[in-house]
C-alpha cells in the first residue's frame, strides 16, 4: 500500500528520484503535519511534488485549483504517465463527461482533480464535492491570486469560502515568485489558518545569464543571435498577438524553425503548437504571456523579451523557464527609447470612493426592476462610461472594486458581434483573393451574409455565424480576417465584452462603505511594480540578480558575475 510508504519511498516509487531537492522535504513534512503551507520555490524547482507526494500517502483526493487549462492538462498528463490517477474539469468538457468525473471522484477513483477557480461557483460541482473525501486543497501558481484575483478573475476570492466546506483539509499554496506585498495579500485573501508556515527557497538562479540592452533594431539583433545557435530551444516574449505572428513569420522566412502562440488561437491549435515545441518539432516559440506557465521543458537555452513585461514578477517567472536542466541559459531583454517613453506614459488610474459609489447607484437606478427581483442584467462598459462621463479604465476598476466588496457578482461574456467596412468593392476584393482558396471562401460567405450590401461605413455582422458558414477553425478564420485587413480589403471592429451582472448586496447611500485603505494599497502596489520594472531596466550599477533578489526581499552582497552590469565592471 502506498499509504504505508514514507515520503521518500513514494518519491522513489513514482518518480525514481533518490532524494528530495532543496526544501521539498521540509514542505512535505509541514503538509503532513496538517498545517496550511505557503511554499515558494524557484521556477522548475519541483513545487508539484510537494503536494503530490503527501496526497499519495493518504486515502483521499486533492483538489488543485489551477489558473490555465493548458497547465491542468500538462499536470494531469504527467501524473497519468506515472500511473497516478488524475483528472481535470474545464469549460471544454461536456456536462456528461464532467458528471462522470464527479461520480468517479466520489467513488475514490482519482487522487487529483484539477479545476479553475471559476468552478468553485458552479452549483453542480458544489453539490457533488461535499460527498468526496477531500484531504488537501492546493492553489497552484499562487501568485495569480494577487496578480489576477483583484482585477479580472475575482473567483479567486471565493477560495477561502470554499475551504470552509472542508475545515480539516490543509490549504497548500505553491508559487515561484512573490514579494512581501504579494505574500501578505495571498495569506489574507486565503485566510490561512493559525499555525500556517511560509517555506521559501532562494530566488537566485546561478545559471541564468541576464542581459538588458537598448536595441533600436531588435529583430536584426535576434536574427544575429539565433544564427549562431541553430537548433537551440528558446522563447521570445512580446506583448501583442499580431507582433508574435509577425516575428515568427519573419524568422521562418529566414530559415529558423519558429512557431507562434497566443490567446487568440483555438484551444486545439494552442495545444498542437505547445506540443510541437515541447517535442522539439519547433525550436523557437514566439509568444505572448499566455504561453509558458507550468511548461516543463528542460533544455531552453534562451528567453528573449522584446517588450516590457507586466512586472518584475512576470519577468522573473518567464526567464526562469530557461536552464531548468541546470545548464546555462541566456535571458535577454531588448528595449528601445520608444519603449521607455511608452512605459513612462502608462498611467494607473483607480477610482475614488465617490466614483465607485456613483457606479453602484447608477446600476440600481438603471436596472431597478431587475435589482428588486434579484435578476441579472447586462452591463456594457461603454454605456457606463458615457452615462458617468468617466474613462474606461477607472470604470472597469470601480466595477471590480464593487465585486470584490460583495456588492455585485459579474460574469464576462465575449461578444460574437461587431462591425465591418468594405474598403474596396467586391470585384476588386475577388481579384485580390483569387489565388487564396481560404480567403475566397471567407469573402464569398461574407457577401452572402451581407446580401451584397455595399458600404464604406460599418455594417453589423455576427462573426461566429460568418466563421461557421465558412467552415473554418477559429485560428484559421482569424488569420484570414487579418490577411484581408492587411490587403486593405476590409476593416473590422469587434464589440467589447459585456458583463452579466447581479446586485448581491443592496444598501442605502448612507450605508454604502468601501475599504478604501485596501483599494489604495492595491493602487500603490501596481504603481510600485511599474516603477520597479523601470528602475530595473534603467539600472547600470547594481548586479541584475541582486536587484531582482532585493525586490523579492532577499538581500545579498554577492554579485552574479554574469549579467551585463557585472561584465562591464
Amino acid at each position: 500500500m502506498v499509504e504505508s510508504m514514507s515520503s521518500l519511498e513514494v518519491l522513489k516509487h513514482y518518480w525514481g528520484y533518490p532524494n528530495f531537492r532543496l526544501i521539498q522535504q521540509e514542505i512535505i513534512d509541514n503538509v503532513l503535519s496538517g498545517n496550511d503551507t505557503f511554499a515558494l520555490m524557484e521556477t522548475g524547482g519541483g513545487k508539484s511534488i510537494c503536494f503530490q507526494v503527501p496526497t499519495l500517502m493518504t486515502d483521499g483526493i486533492t483538489i488543485v485549483i489551477s489558473p490555465l487549462i493548458a497547465l491542468m492538462k500538462d499536470q494531469v498528463d504527467a501524473l497519468r504517465k506515472r500511473n497516478i490517477s488524475a483528472a481535470y474539469v474545464n469549460s471544454q468538457l461536456d456536462k456528461r463527461t464532467i458528471n462522470n468525473i464527479y461520480i468517479d471522484c466520489e467513488d475514490g477513483k482519482y487522487k487529483f482533480l484539477y479545476l479553475s477557480p471559476e468552478r468553485l461557483r458552479n452549483k453542480s460541482f458544489l453539490r457533488s464535492v461535499l460527498n468526496w473525501n477531500v484531504k488537501y486543497i492546493v492553489i497552484d501558481e499562487g501568485h495569480t491570486i494577487s496578480e489576477w484575483g483583484q482585477d479580472f478573475r475575482t473567483s479567486y476570492l471565493n477560495i477561502a469560502k470554499f475551504k470552509l466546506c472542508f475545515p480539516s483539509a490543509p490549504l497548500i499554496v505553491v508559487t515561484a515568485t512573490a514579494n512581501e506585498y504579494v505574500k501578505s495579500e495571498i495569506i489574507k485573501t486565503l485566510q490561512l489558518r493559525e499555525g500556517y508556515k511560509v517555506i521559501q527557497s532562494t530566488f537566485a538562479r546561478s545559471n541564468i545569464n541576464i542581459d538588458v540592452r537598448e536595441e533600436q533594431d531588435k529583430l536584426s539583433f535576434i536574427k544575429a543571435y539565433l544564427s549562431k545557435r541553430k537548433g537551440q530551444t528558446g522563447i521570445i516574449y512580446t506583448n501583442r498577438r499580431l507582433k508574435a505572428e509577425r516575428i515568427a513569420k519573419l524568422l521562418i522566412e529566414d530559415g529558423f524553425n519558429a512557431e507562434y502562440y497566443h490567446g487568440g488561437l483555438s484551444a486545439t491549435e494552442r495545444t498542437i503548437r505547445q506540443e510541437n515545441w515541447i517535442k522539439g518539432k519547433a525550436d523557437i516559440m514566439v509568444c505572448t504571456n499566455a504561453f509558458g506557465m507550468g511548461i516543463d521543458k528542460e533544455d531552453v537555452r534562451f528567453v528573449f523579451h522584446v517588450d516590457f513585461p507586466n512586472s518584475l514578477e512576470s519577468y522573473y517567472q518567464e526567464i526562469g523557464r530557461g536552464g531548468r536542466d541546470g545548464k546555462d541559459a541566456d535571458a535577454i531583454f531588448l528595449y528601445s527609447s520608444t519603449d521607455i517613453k511608452d512605459h513612462i506614459r502608462q498611467e494607473i488610474n483607480f477610482p475614488d470612493f465617490e466614483q465607485t459609489k456613483d457606479l453602484y447607484f447608477w446600476m440600481i437606478g438603471k436596472f431597478g426592476r431587475k435589482v428588486n427581483s434579484n435578476q441579472a442584467f447586462v452591463i456594457k462598459m461603454q454605456d457606463v462610461c458615457l452615462a458617468l462621463q468617466s474613462d474606461e479604465e477607472k470604470t472597469f476598476r470601480a466595477f471590480k472594486i464593487l465585486e470584490t466588496h460583495g456588492y455585485i457578482s459579474a460574469q464576462s461574456n465575449t461578444s460574437n458581434y461587431g462591425g465591418i467596412a468594405l474598403q474596396k468593392n467586391y470585384h476588386e476584393i475577388t481579384e485580390l483573393t483569387k489565388n487564396d482558396h481560404h480567403l475566397t471562401i471567407v469573402m464569398f460567405r461574407l457577401k452572402v451574409l451581407l446580401r451584397g450590401r455595399k458600404s464604406n461605413g460599418s455594417l453589423r455582422i455576427d462573426f461566429a455565424k460568418w466563421r461557421s458558414n465558412s467552415k473554418m477553425e477559429l485560428d484559421k478564420f482569424n488569420r484570414c480576417i487579418e490577411k484581408l485587413e492587411s490587403l486593405n480589403a476590409i476593416t473590422v471592429r469587434y464589440d467589447k465584452p459585456t458583463y452579466l451582472t447581479k446586485v448581491t448586496k443592496k444598501v442605502s447611500p448612507n450605508d454604502f462603505t468601501l475599504k478604501m485603505g485596501e483599494v489604495t494599497d492595491r493602487e500603490d502596489h501596481l504603481k510600485n511594480q511599474q516603477q520597479s520594472l523601470m528602475s530595473y531596466v534603467a539600472n547600470s550599477l547594481v548586479c541584475r540578480m541582486r536587484k531582482i533578489l532585493s525586490y523579492f526581499g532577499e538581500h545579498t552582497k554577492e554579485n552574479c558575475g554574469k549579467c551585463d552590469v557585472c561584465l562591464k565592471k
